[in-house]
């Protein structure tokens, strides 16, 4: 291996001008593939082939049902101090949550 890289180095040596546009080239070659390019957003076509039963499932069920879902959060805190994990604050909880859900 040496001896391989010692031929290298002065080859390269000789003709350093060759060298530069041999390396231009196989960039530039490389970079063809670039061209191509197309960036994937969506994991499901990233991990799962796209001839597979479950594909033909998710277009089925996407089909025939809503993609669309909403979540809500809200964070509650007791006034002062109180502890809100009492039976009194549990149940102003659930006040409240049947209030939102109707």
């Amino acid at each position: 291996t040496r001896t391989f890289f010692f031929r290298l180095g002065y080859a390269i040596a000789e003709a350093p001008l060759k060298t530069i546009f041999l390396s231009t080239i196989c960039v530039f070659i490389a970079a063809i593939g670039a061209l191509n390019f197309q960036e994937e957003t969506d994991g499901g076509k990233l991990w799962v082939p796209q001839d597979t039963l479950a594909i033909q499932h998710q277009g089925l069920r996407d089909s025939n049902f809503p993609g669309s879902i909403r979540v809500n959060q809200i964070i509650l805190s007791a006034p002062g101090d109180e502890d809100i994990a009492t039976r009194k604050g549990v149940l102003e909880l659930l006040t409240l949550l049947e209030a939102v859900e109707s």
